[in-house]
């Protein structure tokens, strides 16, 4: 198995077919949830509580007063609107403090007394989205992108934040790109982009929202290992164990970061046929079962580094002992029996198999084992031995 390290732009007519066609559009609203006038009703709120509402309300605020800066920029009101609203002052001040179901109670109440601006129904969808109501916001982001702008960033934008919200990063990745285009230096949408983006497998796109965020000073320590693995995956490991020390530095002794440093440095072994690297990867995995002695696959990935690495001794504890936490670890004891063979120790190899052997598994699994017992097993295997073509990587 090959080690685990860690789309683009579709045309703005394919986007809103998608959005429109599939699990996000696969139908018009709902008239339950759409009307006219009224706009989206969150279930339990009804008309006649609206003016005791407004009533209890305090005054709007001044333009001078107001920051809206903390709201992405493709769903930010202008300061004149809101100051000219109690329900929207009121809505924002809920949205400071992260009160996404009482601002999407106050912009809906907003939204049937007011012109139906295209910003105040993304800013009403994005709300309804980080409430967990994620239906309300499928339906009105379909309406909005099928509207008379399907291109429009504030509707792709929203699009994109109902897609991630629902687990499907690589759609809501597209999404984001084209909203990317109007608002290229907007925190939110950077970090939504990056994040979907390694989602997605663009590592080079990953890299350049990122880049962007650190030119600005907005590349917090938690977006590093998302540097990281775009860099490995974007073919600079080098600079990527880079970041991985810095991060190893700084937040102590992470098993996650050290897997992924060590699977960082075992490709570049591979790639530039160089043994160091294998040293550096089992350095990794080695701190990583220091960290937990539990963790089979530390264990075997160790294995691995040395195995490549030229250290058979090595390898052979470290195979084991990923057996010896995990019996039925295939991989292990695949290449613990490869490395027997090559030492021409073939009954210890035909044991390994043999005991794997005789659990329960796939016909494909099993005939692979029968065909390397059946190697195990022939005298005249030897002069096949010490390639390393068999063995299976992290």
């Amino acid at each position: 198995m090959s080690p685990n390290l860690p789309r683009h732009f579709f045309s703005c007519a394919a986007l809103v077919v998608a959005a429109c066609a599939g699990p996000v559009g696969d139908s018009a609203p709902s008239p339950s949830l759409v009307s006219n006038a009224s706009g989206f009703r969150l279930p339990g709120f009804g008309e006649e509580s609206a003016p005791r509402l407004i009533e209890s309300l305090p005054p709007a605020a001044s333009v001078e007063t107001l920051d809206l800066g903390f709201l992405p920029i493709l769903v930010r009101p202008q300061p004149e609107e809101v100051a000219e609203s109690k329900l929207l002052t009121a809505a924002v001040g809920a949205l400071r403090a992260n009160g996404y179901r009482r601002a999407s109670i106050l912009l809906e109440d907003y939204r049937r007394g007011s012109t139906q601006s295209r910003i105040i129904r993304c800013l009403h969808g994005w709300t309804l989205a980080l409430a967990g109501e994620l239906e309300l916001a499928r339906n009105m982001a379909t309406a909005l992108v099928s509207g008379e702008d399907p291109a429009a960033p504030g509707p792709a934008y929203l699009m994109g934040v109902v897609l991630d919200g629902q687990g499907r990063e690589a759609d809501a990745f597209a999404w984001y790109q084209l909203a990317l285009r109007a608002a290229p230096s907007d925190a939110d949408l950077l970090v939504r982009t990056a994040r979907t983006g390694s989602k997605a497998g663009d590592p080079r796109f990953v890299l350049q929202c990122l880049e962007t965020l650190d030119r600005r000073g907005a590349l917090s320590l938690e977006l590093e290992p998302l540097r990281a693995q775009a860099l490995a995956e974007a073919g600079e490991g080098e600079s990527a164990l880079l970041v991985y020390d810095l991060l190893l530095g700084q937040l102590g002794e992470n098993p996650d970061f050290l897997e992924e440093a060590g699977l960082c440095a075992f490709g570049l072994g591979n790639e530039r046929d160089d043994p160091d690297f294998f040293s550096l990867a089992a350095d990794y995995f080695s701190r990583a079962v220091e960290f937990n002695p539990q963790d089979s696959r530390a264990s075997y990935n160790l294995g691995c580094a040395l195995d490549w690495g030229g250290d058979a001794s090595g390898a052979e504890m470290a195979y084991m002992r990923a057996l010896e936490v995990k019996p039925d670890y295939l991989f292990a004891a695949e290449n613990l029996a490869e490395l027997f063979l090559r030492e021409g120790r073939e009954q210890e190899a035909r044991s390994v198999l043999e005991e794997q052997l005789r659990q329960p598994l796939p016909d494909t699994v099993r005939s692979r084992l029968s065909a390397r017992l059946k190697r195990a097993s022939n005298e005249e295997a030897s002069a096949s031995r010490g390639n390393g073509a068999e063995r299976l990587q992290p």
